[in-house]
């Protein structure tokens, strides 16, 4: 499985590298290089070989602890990157989810962090939880990524699809304006938090998929290599 895995990366890592980014970016302060701390960035799980490429040596993931996972692993390496793996425990199913929201609120007191909120069992582009409670228990505002390549297939079951862009295609990405949450958020104010995020999320995946349609966003956006060295 190692092997294939590492097959499988490079694969990946051609057929990503081949994109032509486009960055939209609500706060420059957001991006990793300029923010004053750890920063936490929520994505859908389908986009997450974008993520995976552009800045996996900045931004730490959190990946499940899947076959599909172990792919991830190889991928996010192949990068030059690492992850954090677990995934939400769900009844009595220990997937690794308090192991691994130990870890993150370990890193993320010197390291960005990612999060596909709606993985990795779905439902698809609907927020769990997990994102706010740690962004509450450490401090780090979270920052609402949109990503939309202009042709891609999926694979895999709903609630665990990855999107696979087309090779040399256009891929826009949408960072929005950080959302603080507050520190130690009681039981009783996590919906309203939850809701207020999946807001942030229509908005900037409506806007990347919008602007991807169109190839235009009001204004010139920026190459990858404009927006890593913002």
């Amino acid at each position: 499985m190692k092997f294939k895995a590492q097959i499988a990366a490079a694969t990946i890592r051609l057929l990503v590298g081949s994109l032509r980014f486009r960055f939209v970016v609500d706060d420059p302060d957001t991006a990793p290089q300029r923010m004053a701390g750890p920063g936490l960035y929520i994505f859908w799980h389908e986009m997450l070989l974008l993520p995976a490429y552009t800045h996996s040596r900045e931004i730490t993931p959190l990946i499940s602890a899947s076959r599909d996972g172990d792919l991830m692993d190889a991928v996010v390496r192949s990068f030059g990157g690492s992850i954090i793996r677990g995934s939400t425990d769900h009844g009595k199913t220990d997937r690794g989810g308090r192991r691994a929201l130990r870890e993150m609120l370990r890193q993320g007191k010197t390291r960005h962090l990612a999060i596909p909120v709606d993985g990795p069992i779905g439902p698809s582009r609907k927020v769990s939880p997990g994102a706010v409670f740690l962004a509450s228990r450490s401090g780090m505002p979270i920052v609402p990524v949109g990503l939309a390549p202009r042709w891609f297939v999926s694979f895999g079951p709903e609630g665990r699809k990855v999107n696979f862009p087309a090779p040399l295609c256009r891929a826009w990405i949408v960072l929005g304006k950080p959302i603080r949450i507050r520190p130690e958020l009681p039981k009783s104010e996590l919906r309203a938090a939850v809701e207020s995020i999946q807001a942030a999320m229509d908005e900037v995946q409506s806007r990347a998929e919008k602007y991807v349609r169109t190839d235009w966003c009001g204004s010139k956006p920026m190459t990858l290599g404009e927006f890593r060295t913002l």
